[in-house]
């Protein structure tokens, strides 16, 4: 299992998302400042919470491997196949 870096959302986000939104805005006409400042602001707080949250859960995935280990780990075929079908609809 291979954990991802995430260098192209890391160079957009944060203050360089923000100031790329000021160049591109002609001179003078800021006059939604407020309301791209608050919709950047948001951008990069999502931005900061996905590359904050880890590509794989390895907490869980050790548990899994406890569990299997100990043959304690019992999945019912029935309750998989209704998973399966479940998201084909």
């Amino acid at each position: 299992m291979k954990k991802t870096d995430k260098p192209q959302a890391r160079e957009a986000g944060g203050r360089d998302a923000e100031q790329a939104v000021r160049r591109a805005a002609p001179e003078g006409e800021m006059g939604d400042d407020t309301e791209l400042s608050g919709k950047v602001r948001d951008y990069t707080n999502v931005l900061r919470a996905v590359m904050e949250t880890p590509d794989i859960r390895e907490d869980r995935v050790n548990e899994i491997k406890a569990r299997i280990d100990a043959g304690n780990y019992n999945i019912s075929p029935m309750d998989v196949a209704e998973k399966i079908v479940s998201r084909l609809d």
